[in-house]
């Protein structure tokens, strides 16, 4: 299996019905799940689900659900930028979000650009899990809630004591207060 510096990150679009529920996925979403060793997101697995069960965090969700919503209600497109990282790089993207016809919507995923990282065990899924124990990241910025505040997932490996940890907690995502303040004022 390719590392994930060897992968490019082509353009994926994927849509969804008006109950937010994945009606398709193009080929380069396939491609990128399957580089990245999630089998379960590769075509046809994820067609039917929605879109939220794939969200825990209800901030996150509200948010979403004000960005569809507008989309929705003025036809618009709306442009979010967000990151979707591996252990060893940071990738950041534009979602690039627009009205369906004649309803739902189209999310085209564009890279903006890529930046190598070195490698961050807490981001790498392969990583053993421990049952229960859970860290919050920010699905926008990548920054890790710790006691300390907010951190960069290898600053909060260090301030978490994970460094030599074999196991490391499930990571949920919500959204940090800085991404909150910055994206919910768009809306």
């Amino acid at each position: 299996m390719p590392t994930s510096t060897s992968i490019v990150l082509a353009a994926c679009t994927y849509e969804l019905d008006v109950d937010y529920r994945l009606i398709a996925v193009d080929e380069a979403w396939s491609a990128f799940a399957a580089a990245n060793g999630v089998p379960e997101l590769v075509a046809p697995a994820p067609l039917g689900r929605t879109i939220w069960s794939s969200i825990s965090d209800v901030t996150t969700v509200h948010l979403y659900q004000q960005i569809l919503d507008r989309v929705a209600a003025t036809g618009e497109a709306v442009c979010v930028p967000i990151r979707c990282d591996a252990p060893d790089l940071c990738r950041y993207l534009d979602l690039q979000i627009t009205r369906r016809r004649p309803s739902g919507f189209v999310i085209r995923s564009v890279v903006s650009r890529v930046e190598p990282q070195a490698p961050v065990r807490l981001l790498d899924r392969h990583v053993p899990r421990i049952a229960g124990a859970m860290l919050r990241m920010c699905s926008w910025c990548k920054m890790v809630d710790t006691p300390a505040g907010w951190r960069t997932a290898a600053d909060a490996v260090v301030a978490l004591g994970l460094f030599e940890a074999v196991a490391y907690p499930e990571i949920t995502h919500g959204m940090c207060p800085s991404c909150f303040a910055r994206l919910g004022g768009t809306l």
